[in-house]
């Protein structure tokens, strides 16, 4: 029996060495706590409307606090078709988060961008592509064992995307910085009335 202890202690060891916390990336299924009035967890396209289309995807960041977020190693997650009977919503799956504990709390964000633009997050943000993020919340790391209820993102709320800039605004700013340059030119020049 005392041949045991050591084995269950080396068990012990590796698993709190190789520690991660697993959480529900979705956003379409039955949470357990209300959102506030006024909110839900869809992702809205930039003119309000749910998002849809798999050129659309969301990935998961994590970290112990906002300013600390990494991507989880996972490949992001794309939106449904726009044949789907859930729209603003991704094909969610379970996630592993590496370096976490259970018991520990982390802030998360969710980023949605067009692979369009980018296959990453900044590329299609550069690139001038949709784009959004949610606002960060907290996730308590749960032991692998409970209901899986307890690994959904109950504090996740959902977000519209940031619109790209289009051709007639970029062209607007243009041509009102040509129209501020002349009037500025002309108030600088003399008068004929001064010379």
């Amino acid at each position: 029996m005392r041949w045991m202890l050591p084995i269950f202690v080396t068990v012990l060891s590796a698993t709190w060495c190789f520690a991660q916390g697993t959480v529900t990336f979705a956003n379409n299924v039955m949470f357990h706590t209300p959102t506030e009035p006024g909110t839900d967890r869809l992702v809205r396209n930039v003119d309000g409307s749910l998002l849809v289309g798999t050129n659309f995807v969301a990935q998961l960041y994590y970290g112990a606090d906002a300013n600390s977020l990494r991507a989880v190693t996972a490949a992001p997650a794309h939106f449904k078709p726009p044949t789907t009977t859930q729209p603003g919503t991704w094909l969610g799956t379970t996630r592993m988060l590496e370096g976490v504990f259970p018991g520990q709390t982390v802030s998360m964000v969710v980023r949605v961008w067009d692979t369009d633009f980018g296959l990453t997050f900044d590329a299609a943000k550069a690139a001038g592509g949709a784009w959004g993020e949610s606002a960060p919340f907290s996730y308590y790391i749960n032991a692998v064992g409970p209901p899986a209820s307890v690994f959904l993102m109950e504090n996740f709320r959902g977000f519209t995307l940031v619109p790209e800039p289009s051709a007639a605004l970029l062209l607007s700013v243009a041509v009102g910085s040509v129209l501020l340059l002349r009037l500025r030119e002309k108030q600088c020049r003399p008068s004929r009335l001064e010379k």
